[in-house]
């Protein structure tokens, strides 16, 4: 967990039947992460069987000999920096492999593209362009008119109350 090198010096970590030893393993991938420069890759697995085998034969017999092997997925671990993850079984269906490209940050994408249909708008003004609720007949009469005008919701709102404000504020 406190591994002894300057930050991004390696080009990729792995770890394999370690992980459940370590008593931070959020601490754990965060310090993987630190010495792993951004765009290399994090791998690492353990124990574990695939929760579409836990009622077998095959799962109980695992679990009575190591109890590990009933082990959850980390998945809650991750950081925001996980890019590219991906999660295999491994040996047998018995252990897993996760492994993702360290990013840098929060992931960002273009949530300025129109939304096709009814609703209309964008991502970002869908979601920081929320106004105060309006009556489910007051939704339902504008979702006519955009519809009596060929045009989206979000487009009908934005020119109606921008041009409402406008009128109020001379």
């Amino acid at each position: 967990m406190y591994l002894p090198y300057r930050k991004n010096f390696f080009n990729c970590i792995y770890s394999f039947g370690a992980f459940a030893e370590f008593s931070d393993p959020k601490l754990a991938i965060n310090e993987m992460i630190r010495v792993t420069k951004p765009g290399g890759r994090i791998v690492f697995g353990d124990e574990c069987v695939p929760y579409w085998l836990r009622e077998t034969n095959f799962f109980k017999i695992l679990c009575e000999t190591n109890p590990m092997f009933a082990s959850k997925l980390p998945l809650k671990f991750l950081p925001i920096e996980a890019r590219n993850t991906s999660i295999e079984f491994v040996i047998g269906d018995s252990f897993y492999l996760i492994s993702f490209d360290v990013g840098e940050g929060e992931p960002s994408a273009n949530f300025d593209f129109k939304i096709p249909g009814l609703r209309g708008g964008t991502y970002n003004t869908r979601y920081f362009g929320k106004l105060e609720g309006v009556s489910p007949q007051t939704k339902d009469k504008v979702m006519k008119v955009a519809l009596k005008k060929g045009i989206s919701m979000h487009d009908w709102l934005d020119k109606t109350i921008s041009e409402a404000a406008d009128s109020e504020l001379l």
